[in-house]
C-alpha cells in the first residue's frame, strides 16, 4: 500500500493498455477449391476399419457403400448405443455425421464420447499406416456464412470443434470438418474428400467445394451508428469481473442501463479493516488474525480470492456509475432457465424492456480429448450453449437492438486441451448466423476473441501464448474495439476474429528472486518489505539487452519507467523475466527495447521497461552541470543512515554531502563491490553500470525531497542515461541539478564524476515521486 502509492495509478496495468490499431481484425469468406483430382491424396491401409455414425437417413449407408468399393471395412455406429460399443485397437477412420433431423446437445456430447472412445485406435492406426477423422455438419455447404434459416440446425456446426481440436492433439491422424448442402451425390463427395489432404474445413454444395478463408479487414470508416440510446437496457452475462466487465464499462460511456449477470453472489461493502489495504501479504495476515479458529494456508488463500473478487466487482460497478449509467448486478446461473426468467422479469419490471444482450459467460477446463471427463465437457459446453439458449428463449419476444456473443479463436482454429470450448464456441458462431436471419433489425455479432490480457488468461497461459507468438488483446483496446464494431455502419459481418498483435519481445533471462539468493535486498527494506532497487532493475535490463546482442557495449538507456515495485516479505519469492525486442540500428548505436516482468502467487506484472542503448564503442563525455557552491549540509553519513534513510549496510554508500540547496546537491559515494558480494549467482562477474553509485544518487534525491518538499521520494522515471566509461573502484562524485519541483514530483539531471574530474555518466530528466506516507515507510526498515 505505502510503496505502491508512490507510483501513478494509471501505470499499474500497462499490459492492459493499448489501442484498437494494436488489434488484428479478420473476417471469414468462402474460397473455391481446385477440382478434387488436382489435390493431394491421403492413403490408409486397404482393409482398415472405418466407423460411420448413423444420421437417421440413407446418407450413412451410401457412404458405407462407397467406402466398401474402395476396399475399406466400414461399420455404422449408433450413438445411442455408446455403452455397448468397443472400439478396435487399430481404427483406420471415424466419420461423425450430423443427424438428418435436428441435432441437439445430446448428439454433440455423444459425438465427443465416441471420439474419446475411438482415440486410442485412431492414433495407433495413424502411427502405423495412416488414419482419418472427419465431421459432417448440415449448414448448407458454406458453414453458415450464407446465412441459416430457422429450420437449419446450427448445433451441428459444433462438430467442427471436434476435428479442429483433434488436428492439434493428433498430428498422426488426418482431421477435417466437412459441411454439406443440398447435393445429390453427397455420399460420394464425402467419401472422396475423406482421403484428400487439407484444408481443415471443406464445404460441399451444388456450387462445388470451398473452404473458409480469413482475411485482414480494418473496420470501415463510415459513419458510426450507435444503436442503443440513453436508458436502453442491456443484459451482460459473465459477471462484474474480467473481460465482459471491462466491455460493460466501455458501454457505460453511452449511458445505457446495464444489467450484469454472474454466478458470484452480489458484492458486499468491504469491511473497515480491509478498505485501506492492498498488499496481499498484509491482507492474508489480517485474515489469519481475525479468524475465529486456526486457518490453514489454503483456506486463507480462498478467503483472499473471495475478497479480491468482491473488490473487483465493487470497482466495476463504481466505474460504470462514474460514467453516469445505471447498473445492477444479479447473481444467477444462466444455465438455470427458471431462475434466469425470474431475474429478467424483475429487470423488466424495474428498468423496462430489454434492448440488448452481450453473452460473455464462459469457463475452461483444459484436458486432452482422451483425458477429459463427461462432467468437464458438460460444464464448459453448457455455460456457453445452454446459457445462450435460455437467454434467447427468455428474450424471444424482445425487440433486441444488439445481440453480441463472446466466442473464441479456439472455435475458429481449435486448441490443444480445449475440445469442449471449441465445440461450444463454434455452436455460438452458427447460432449467431441463425439469429441474424431471425432478427433482421438486430445487430448480431459473434466475436471470435483471441486471448485477452486478463480474465481467464493466467500468467502461465500468457507465457505459452508468448512462446507461440500469439499476441494478447489489451483490455481497454478490446473493449473499445467492440463498441466500434457495434457502431460501424459500413462493414457488418456476423462472425469476426480478433487477435492481439504478437509481441515483438522474447524472453532473454528468467530468474527466481528471493532474500537467500539476493542478500542485497536485506539492505533495501521499505515498509517492512524488501524492495528491488531501481539501480538493480537497470542492471537487469541492461544485461538482458547485452545477452541477446553479444559484442556490443552498454551505452545507456532512454525512457526508463518503473510501474510497480518488486516486493518480498521474509520468505517470499518472485519469478523475474527480462524480455527484449529486436535491436534497431540508428547511426552508430543500437536501440533494444527491454521489459522487466515478475510473477508471484499466480499473477504477472510489468515492473519496468526502457530502451537500452548499445554501441560498438563509447564516446568521451562532456560535463554540463557546473559545481555550484551549495550551502553546507548538516546531516552526514552516520546520522543519515541510522536516523534518516532506510538503507541497510550494503547500500550505505554516501560518504559525504558537500552541499544542498533548492537548486541541487553535491555528494561523494563509494562504488559497488563485485556482484558476488550482493547476489549469490550473479549474471556477470562485473557490473555493467554501478548500482551502488546509482542508488546513492537516488538516495541524495530522497534527502533533497525531504528537505525541500517535506517528504521522502522514490524514483519512478529517467528520460535519458549515457555512460561514457566504466565506473572506477573506489569513489565518485555525484552532482545533482534540480530542474523543477511540484507538490508530488521533482525533476533533475545527475552527473557522475571520477576522482580526476572526468565524466563517467549522465542521467537526464530523472523523476522522483514524493509521498508523505514514505516518511513512515522509511522508518519501518525491518523485514516483517
Amino acid at each position: 500500500g505505502i510503496i505502491q502509492s508512490v507510483f501513478p495509478k494509471e501505470k499499474e496495468k500497462p499490459a492492459s493498455a493499448g489501442k484498437t490499431s494494436d488489434l488484428k481484425r479478420m473476417v471469414l469468406s468462402l474460397q473455391k477449391l481446385p477440382a478434387a483430382e488436382k489435390r493431394d491424396r491421403i492413403t490408409i491401409p486397404a482393409g482398415s476399419e472405418i466407423w460411420i455414425t448413423d444420421d437417421k437417413s440413407d446418407l450413412a449407408a451410401n457412404i458405407q457403400k462407397h467406402l466398401s468399393s474402395l476396399n475399406y471395412d466400414s461399420k455404422i455406429a449408433t450413438l445411442e448405443n455408446l455403452p455397448s460399443l468397443e472400439a478396435p485397437s487399430n481404427l483406420g477412420g471415424l466419420l461423425l455425421l450430423a443427424p438428418a433431423d435436428n441435432a441437439d446437445d445430446a448428439f454433440l456430447k455423444n459425438s465427443f464420447k465416441l471420439l474419446r472412445l475411438a482415440a486410442p485406435g485412431l492414433r495407433a492406426a495413424g502411427k502405423q499406416g495412416g488414419a482419418v477423422f472427419a465431421t459432417v455438419s448440415r449448414l448448407g455447404g458454406a458453414f453458415g456464412l450464407k446465412g441459416l434459416n430457422k429450420k437449419a440446425e446450427a448445433l451441428s456446426g459444433g462438430l467442427a470443434g471436434l476435428s479442429k481440436t483433434a488436428q492439434h492433439e493428433w498430428p498422426e491422424v488426418s482431421c477435417k470438418a466437412l459441411d454439406i448442402g443440398s447435393v445429390g451425390n453427397a455420399a460420394a463427395q464425402i467419401a472422396e474428400e475423406l482421403f484428400i489432404k487439407g484444408p481443415a474445413e471443406v464445404g460441399i454444395s451444388k456450387e462445388g467445394r470451398s473452404t473458409i478463408e480469413l482475411s485482414s479487414s480494418q473496420l470501415g470508416s463510415g459513419e458510426s451508428n450507435y444503436l442503443l440510446k440513453k436508458g436502453d437496457v442491456v443484459v451482460v452475462t459473465g459477471g462484474a469481473r474480467g473481460v465482459t466487465a471491462e466491455c460493460a464499462v466501455k458501454f457505460a460511456e453511452k449511458k445505457p442501463a446495464l444489467v450484469l449477470l454472474g454466478r458470484s453472489k452480489e458484492p458486499a461493502p468491504e469491511p473497515e479493516w480491509l478498505a485501506n489495504l492492498s498488499d496481499e501479504a498484509e491482507i492474508k495476515k489480517q485474515i489469519m488474525q481475525r479468524a475465529e479458529k486456526k486457518v490453514f494456508p489454503k483456506e486463507v488463500g480462498e478467503e483472499y480470492r473471495k475478497l479480491m473478487a468482491n473488490r473487483e466487482m465493487l470497482k466495476t460497478i463504481s466505474r460504470i456509475k462514474a460514467c453516469g449509467a445505471k447498473v445492477v448486478y444479479r447473481s444467477v446461473d444462466v444455465c438455470d432457465g427458471a431462475a434466469l426468467n425470474k431475474v429478467l422479469d424483475e429487470i423488466r419490471s424495474s428498468l423496462g424492456p430489454i434492448n440488448g444482450l452481450v453473452h460473455g459467460a464462459g469457463v475452461i477446463s483444459d484436458k486432452l480429448i482422451e483425458e477429459k471427463t463427461d462432467e468437464e465437457f458438460e460444464r464448459v459446453y453448457s455455460t456457453k450453449v445452454a446459457g445462450l439458449r435460455n437467454l434467447l428463449k427468455a428474450l424471444g419476444h424482445e425487440d433486441l437492438k444488439i445481440l453480441v456473443l463472446f466466442s473464441s479463436s479456439t472455435g475458429r482454429y481449435g486448441r490443444t486441451g480445449q475440445v469442449d470450448y471449441a465445440v461450444a464456441n463454434e455452436v455460438l458462431n452458427k447460432l449467431a448466423q441463425q439469429q441474424t436471419k431471425l432478427r433482421p433489425s438486430c445487430r448480431v455479432l459473434s466475436v471470435n476473441w483471441g486471448p485477452w490480457d486478463g480474465g481467464m488468461v493466467t500468467p502461465s497461459l500468457k507465457k505459452i501464448f508468448e512462446n507461440e507468438g500469439i499476441g494478447l488483446i489489451p483490455l481497454e483496446a478490446g473493449a473499445e474495439y467492440l463498441l466500434q464494431e457495434i457502431c460501424s455502419s459500413s462493414d457488418r459481418p456476423v462472425e469476426v476474429v480478433i487477435q492481439g498483435k504478437p509481441s515483438s519481445f522474447s524472453p532473454s533471462i528468467e530468474r527466481a528472486i528471493d532474500l537467500e539468493n539476493y542478500p542485497i535486498l536485506r539492505s533495501h527494506v521499505l515498509g517492512g518489505q524488501a524492495v528491488l532497487p531501481m539501480a538493480i532493475m537497470i542492471e537487469l535490463l541492461a544485461h538482458g539487452a547485452m545477452h541477446g546482442n553479444p559484442g556490443l557495449t552498454f551505452y545507456g538507456f532512454n525512457d526508463l519507467s518503473v510501474f510497480k515495485g518488486i516486493k518480498l516479505n521474509g520468505n517470499g519469492s518472485s519469478e523475474l523475466r527480462i524480455l527484449t525486442g529486436k535491436p534497431v540500428k540508428k547511426e552508430n548505436i543500437f536501440i533494444v527495447p527491454a521489459e522487466l516482468r515478475s510473477s508471484s502467487n499466480g499473477r504477472e506484472f510489468m515492473n519496468a521497461k526502457a530502451e537500452i542503448i548499445l554501441s560498438t564503442n563509447l564516446p568521451k563525455g562532456e560535463r554540463t552541470i557546473p559545481e555550484t557552491a551549495f550551502p553546507p549540509y548538516q546531516r552526514q553519513n552516520g546520522n543519515l543512515y541510522h536516523n534518516f534513510l532506510f538503507h541497510g549496510p550494503d547500500l550505505q554508500g554516501i560518504e559525504w554531502i558537500d552541499g544542498c540547496s533548492d537548486q541541487g546537491m553535491i555528494g561523494t559515494s563509494r562504488t559497488a563491490p563485485t556482484p558476488s558480494a550482493w547476489i549469490k549467482q550473479p549474471l556477470r562477474s562485473n557490473w555493467i553500470t554501478d548500482p551502488l553509485a546509482l542508488d546513492c544518487s537516488f538516495q541524495l534525491m530522497c534527502i533533497w525531497s525531504f528537505e525541500h518538499q517535506g517528504a521522502f521520494s522514490l524514483p519512478s522515471f529517467a528520460g535519458r542515461y549515457r555512460q561514457f566509461k566504466l565506473f572506477p573502484k573506489g569513489k565518485v562524485r555525484i552532482i545533482i541539478q534540480v530542474l523543477s519541483k511540484s507538490k508530488n514530483k521533482a525533476l533533475a539531471n545527475i552527473e557522475f564524476i571520477d576522482q580526476e574530474g572526468t565524466l563517467i555518466a549522465r542521467m537526464e530528466n530523472y523523476e522522483c515521486v514524493t509521498d508523505p506516507l514514505l516518511n513512515k515507510a522509511f522508518a519501518n526498515n525491518h523485514l516483517t
